[in-house]
């Protein structure tokens, strides 16, 4: 069950990362044009059949995307990231492969928050703290496609970048403390997260998701929180409907559904195996 969960995911993410690589390659025309619809049924095909290799021929189109687009600095910090995620980590397995491409897919919709919980489940702790770093700078690159939300990055409207000036939108997030914040956030929850999953129990996952959940919501609060610029004041006088709204709102909400889907895989398909020994 596991292993064709793992396929069909491994097609949808490396689809949607085939078709806007090849999508915003001017020098190719969408559609029904030959080479495109072959070369997205090579990388999906590959995708299904060896998901870390669907994951690394997906990885070069989107490093050549960047480059047709006029990105160079973002691609060359691409090919730097991706080859140094896949000597350490995405060469060891489908699983890797998978839960790095998640900002492709989860992103797509605005779900991307359950990426850190997602990897920290089925990782090492040093592998997690990798990959998350990995599928952190993918979201802000997909972030910079329009929507400068590491939530997700909108597939529907944003996948068409030849009008965006993709690496102005990630200096711009860059220099804003929220996201600074959401990267330690990640890093914490996965490797909390994977640390309890090491034993395999339903219980230590248990323990493990809702200590990561607690602090993938810290860190949402504490980088919203740094956006208001006066929080003192803020605080101050802030009416009790306004504390109401802080709380619910879409990123605190998808947050704490994030942490439920992931308990609730645990419950009915059990905590994931793990085929490496850990330290």
């Amino acid at each position: 069950m596991v292993f064709v969960l793992g396929r069909v995911w491994s097609a949808i993410s490396v689809g949607i990362l085939a078709f806007v690589s090849l999508a915003n390659m001017s020098f190719l025309e969408t559609g029904f044009n030959p080479l495109f619809l072959g070369l997205l049924a090579l990388m999906v095909l590959a995708g299904v059949l060896k998901p870390h290799l669907g994951a690394l021929l997906g990885g070069m189109a989107f490093c050549v995307t960047l480059f047709a687009n006029e990105f160079y600095l973002t691609a060359i910090l691409f090919i730097v990231a991706t080859g140094a995620w896949w000597f350490f980590v995405g060469r060891k397995g489908d699983a890797q492969a998978n839960l790095a491409l998640l900002p492709f897919s989860v992103g797509a919709v605005g779900f991307n928050i359950i990426t850190p919980l997602l990897i920290g489940s089925f990782l090492t702790v040093k592998e997690s703290v990798i990959t998350v770093a990995y599928a952190f700078f993918i979201s802000l690159i997909l972030a910079g496609f329009g929507t400068s939300s590491l939530m997700g990055w909108s597939i529907l409207e944003f996948w068409n970048i030849g009008s965006l000036n993709v690496e102005t939108n990630m200096v711009g997030m860059l220099t804003q403390a929220s996201t600074w914040i959401a990267l330690i956030g990640w890093l914490l929850s996965s490797a909390i997260l994977s640390l309890f999953c090491k034993r395999q129990t339903r219980l230590f996952a248990g323990i493990g998701i809702a200590v990561a959940l607690v602090v993938l919501l810290l860190a949402v609060l504490a980088g919203d929180w740094s956006q208001l610029g006066h929080q003192a004041s803020w605080v101050a006088s802030a009416q009790p409907l306004d504390i109401f709204t802080t709380f619910v709102r879409s990123d605190i909400l998808f947050t704490i559904l994030a942490g439920i889907i992931v308990l609730l895989g645990y419950i009915t398909l059990g905590v994931p195996r793990r085929h490496v020994n850990e330290e």
